[in-house]
């Protein structure tokens, strides 16, 4: 790490006003014939909390850069039409999201519409579609058993009320007798109120 001496700080400080890095850079180097790089100016002002009085934008008037330059842009062969991509996945494949859950690709095409959580299918397959507001949970936890006896449907509130008071468990019998008690709950409140 360079430690600059007094007349190097005062000369940056003095410099430094509406240049870039690479021009401030070039000066210092000429004048104290250093070899410091951008970085390290970029640096020594960040740590100094000076300003460069330059907020990255284009000035009105500025020429930009590449005015004139041809773009390469695309090439009329570059997308053929109805060619896959390398990298596509068939219908039917599964992905595990960040948070430990299996989706399954069901259709191809739509945006957001095009895979499902596994845990919903197979639900759905026994019961048919998942009414408004309602999740299903592991039961037991596991985020990989799909055992239709493992899987819960409650409603958005009871597992608000199930993650407030940490009543899932490891168990689906304890975890289904936790739902029983969030329900209690519920209407003692609603009796109460």
């Amino acid at each position: 790490m360079k430690t600059y001496s007094k007349i190097e700080v005062e000369f940056l400080k003095y410099v430094i006003a509406g240049k870039s890095y690479k021009e401030i850079c070039k000066q210092f180097n000429e004048k104290f014939n250093e070899q410091i790089t951008e970085s390290q100016i970029k640096g020594f002002i960040g740590y100094r909390k000076l300003n460069t009085n330059r907020n990255g934008r284009f000035e009105k008037g500025c020429t930009a850069i590449n005015k004139g330059i041809k773009s390469g842009g695309w090439k009329p062969t570059q997308f053929k039409q109805g060619a896959i991509p390398h990298n596509r996945l068939e219908i039917g494949s599964e992905t595990i999201t960040l948070d430990g859950y299996v989706k399954v690709k069901i259709q191809d095409g739509m945006k957001n519409g095009n895979w499902k959580f596994k845990h919903v299918l197979v639900w759905e397959q026994h019961y048919g579609a998942l009414p408004k507001n309602h999740v299903i949970i592991f039961g037991d936890r596991n985020k990989r058993n799909f055992d239709i006896d493992n899987l819960i449907c409650i409603t958005r509130q009871q597992l608000s009320m199930l993650n407030v008071r940490g009543l899932i468990q490891n168990d689906a019998d304890l975890t289904k007798t936790a739902i029983l008690i969030v329900d209690l709950i519920q209407k003692i409140y609603k009796k109460t109120k």
